[in-house]
């Protein structure tokens, strides 16, 4: 008789265990996905200076672990709360964990969009000059967003 729990797909190894510092990092997240909800109504270097200085609990230098914990936020905020759950809030958050210990910088770019839009957004972090995506378009080429801003991360929440 197989033992208790949860069963998984042959082949498919069980999801990896969270640790207690994985919680305190996604409850941090979920405190930076909280004041991301900011974009709708104040401007976006002000957000940005929001999320990036005053952490309470949890940062990590790890892009990964970042990206993981501002997905989770964002999947469950909107879930829970009704919060926007995109591109741009994932990677507030995202950028709002990594910017006590790393160089990070929101990018924003646009490209001309489909026949139902007129034109197609999206935002993604720099991390040390290296691009990180938390979520994009399946249909990504080359280059096929054209930056149009750029605002740093400053962890002492000044201007720079």
């Amino acid at each position: 008789m197989p033992p208790p729990g949860p069963t998984h797909p042959a082949g498919e190894s069980p999801p990896p265990r969270l640790t207690p510092a994985d919680l305190l990092l996604f409850a941090e997240a979920l405190r930076l996905t909280r004041r991301a909800q900011r974009v709708r109504g104040e401007p976006l270097e002000e957000v940005v200076r929001l999320v990036a200085g005053g952490g309470l609990v949890a940062h990590t230098d790890l892009p990964q672990r970042a990206a993981l914990a501002a997905n989770r936020a964002g999947a469950r905020g909107a879930r829970w709360f009704g919060w926007l759950n995109t591109c741009l809030t994932k990677s507030l958050t995202a950028g709002g964990l990594l910017a006590t210990r790393r160089q990070v910088v929101l990018h924003v770019g646009f490209r001309p969009g489909s026949e139902a839009s007129m034109v197609d957004g999206h935002a993604w972090l720099g991390v040390d000059g290296k691009e990180i995506q938390l979520s994009a378009p399946p249909d990504l080429g080359e280059k096929p967003y054209t930056g149009i801003l750029e605002i740093p991360f400053d962890p002492q929440g000044g201007r720079t």
